[in-house]
């Protein structure tokens, strides 16, 4: 009788408002991205339809992150939708973030459970596709599923031109040379390479719309597609084996704070918080993320203007030009309609030390190991 009281309770606690049927308790159970890209939705809800870019938080609000084939998750637990449909509660473990009663976690929403496989545990992985997108072959050469950049992968060499690839079913495929970037243990580009290179993969983005919750380059595959301003950083460090947090206010906490505006060298990152009647007496949190590319020009992905990935002038964007601030300065208010009744709150971090972007690498082959992300958060 308790036995199926029990039961019931499981039952009862499996019910709720998303109207679902059934759910498992084998869980958690650690799993592999096996879709090229799939949506990470605040609720067991798919986008409806091709998202007509640019797309806001208003268009689509469900939407989180996207999720990459190769990307480790944790999955929390299964349920089943009256439609039949089956979605999965996970953690992005490789998309950490940051809150004052958790601590660093992996990034939580769902997934459709088709978009997954189980795993009994992560190989490291030692390929990240470093092009836009990336045909992976079978035997014969023909193309089985298109991949995006920043797309983790287990192979190796097989030829010159090709690696041979161990899927996370365990099939073999085949991937080109020139689409990927090898990840050793210890970086061994200088500084300035990975400023250039990081810089090279950016201006590939730009005219790309701007796409709330997106995390791939545009293209005509996916229903959502595109990124927001701080997937598009994150894809950028992503495509080197250098793993950085998904939302900018979490890739905030973990750059190393650059006190003047005169010091930004390429590749590092700009952060505004925006001053308004809610957050003007508060610790700021920050709500968008640039990257400075030398020349006094920024490069966003935004909603402003014709709400693509753009180059723009320091000065134009912010009001001074960046050797003129300081960080945690507050920037001119520039009219738009998106723009803040009170301006911003601008701030300069950089992933750029040696000490870090080691850390960064160490992070992306060991996502369940935070190294760089022990630190609690600290402001200027």
């Amino acid at each position: 009788m308790i036995f199926l009281h029990k039961k019931i309770l499981v039952f009862l606690m499996c019910y709720s408002t998303f109207n679902f049927i059934s759910c498992t308790s084998s869980y958690p159970k650690k799993m592999y991205i096996n879709a090229a890209v799939a949506d990470l939705r605040n609720a067991p809800k798919a986008a409806s339809g091709k998202m007509q870019l640019p797309s806001s938080s208003k268009i689509n609000p469900l939407q989180a992150s996207q999720l990459l084939f190769g990307e480790p998750i944790i999955v929390q637990k299964e349920i089943t939708l009256q439609d039949r449909t089956k979605w999965l509660k996970i953690n992005a473990i490789a998309q950490p973030r940051y809150s004052s009663d958790l601590g660093w976690h992996g990034f939580p929403g769902w997934i459709q459970k088709n978009q997954a496989v189980t795993v009994a545990k992560y190989a490291a992985c030692n390929l990240v596709i470093k092009s836009l997108t990336a045909p992976l072959l079978d035997e014969n050469g023909n193309k089985k599923e298109t991949l995006v950049m920043g797309s983790r992968l287990v192979g190796i060499k097989h030829t010159s031109n090709l690696w041979k690839i161990t899927l996370p079913d365990q099939s073999s495929a085949w991937i080109q040379d020139k689409d990927v970037y090898f990840i050793d243990n210890a970086i061994k580009e200088s500084e300035d390479e990975l400023r250039q290179a990081i810089l090279a993969n950016a201006m590939k983005y730009l005219g790309f719309f701007y796409s709330w919750g997106g995390r791939s380059p545009q293209n005509n595959h996916f229903n959502v597609s595109s990124v927001d301003c701080s997937a598009f950083i994150n894809l950028l460090f992503c495509a080197h084996g250098l793993q950085v947090p998904r939302n900018a206010h979490d890739q905030f906490l973990t750059t190393t704070q650059i006190p003047l505006g005169k010091n930004l060298k390429v590749g590092d990152l700009v952060f505004f918080s925006a001053i308004n009647s809610d957050n003007k007496n508060k610790t700021p949190r920050m709500d968008h993320v640039l990257m400075y590319i030398g020349n006094g020009n920024l490069i966003e992905s935004t909603l402003s203007g014709k709400g693509k990935v753009r180059i723009i002038s320091f000065k134009k964007r912010i009001g001074y030009a960046h050797d003129q601030m300081k960080s945690g300065d507050i920037s001119q208010r520039i009219t738009t309609a998106t723009a803040s009744k009170y301006g911003n709150y601008v701030y300069f971090g950089s992933y750029f030390t040696k000490t870090k972007l080691q850390a960064l690498r160490y992070n992306f082959l060991n996502p369940l190991k935070k190294e760089i992300c022990k630190r609690k958060p600290a402001y200027p």
